[in-house]
């Protein structure tokens, strides 16, 4: 892998705590994979974050709320399919309906509870990061966000620190280390 997956967290609290996680932790990190964890951290001030979260609950609202308008429409309307296009597929002229159960449940659900789902940007790290981080972050939703990413490649790294070595590229040559 080369780290090109980026984290997302469900709230500020998630990204709160991965972040004093990774402060807790920053010189063994630094020690162990040669660097700074925080250089792949998108946001490190906390009420910026705060911010982001607060825009992206009530952009998620938004969308909700539009949805709400698409599903009152006959489904071949052509202004239903021209909402569908511009809410769903922003970038595509592809007309498929097979979000709109999915878009279904999240209006529900909103009509229910009430609560809205989302997710923002918090990290973009190396896989020398990810390896460490598989190997000693206890917090489930890193660990759940890099199984993912890994796959099969996950298990193998969790337990064996010879993986981590070997796959984070790092080459003792006459006591000079080359990271690539």
């Amino acid at each position: 892998m080369s780290g090109i997956d980026k984290m997302y967290f469900e709230s500020f609290e998630q990204w709160e705590q991965f972040y004093n996680w990774c402060k807790s932790h920053e010189l063994k990190i630094k020690k162990k994979t040669k660097e700074n964890i925080f250089d792949g951290f998108y946001y490190t001030d906390s009420e910026e974050v705060k911010e982001i979260v607060e825009n992206s609950r009530n952009n998620e609202i938004e969308r909700i709320e539009n949805f709400k308008r698409i599903l009152n429409l006959d489904k071949n309307h052509p202004e239903f399919i021209d909402m569908f296009r511009s809410w769903v597929y922003k970038d595509t002229i592809t007309y498929d309906l097979q979000y709109l159960e999915e878009i279904e449940e999240l209006v529900d659900n909103y009509n229910e509870t009430g609560e809205v789902y989302f997710n923002i940007l918090g990290t973009n790290f190396s896989s020398k990061i990810d390896y460490y981080l598989i190997q000693n972050c206890h917090l489930d939703f890193i660990q759940d966000r890099l199984k993912e990413q890994y796959k099969s490649q996950y298990k193998k790294i969790k337990r064996n620190s010879i993986f981590f070595r070997i796959n984070c590229f790092i080459f003792k040559i006459s006591g000079f280390y080359l990271n690539f």
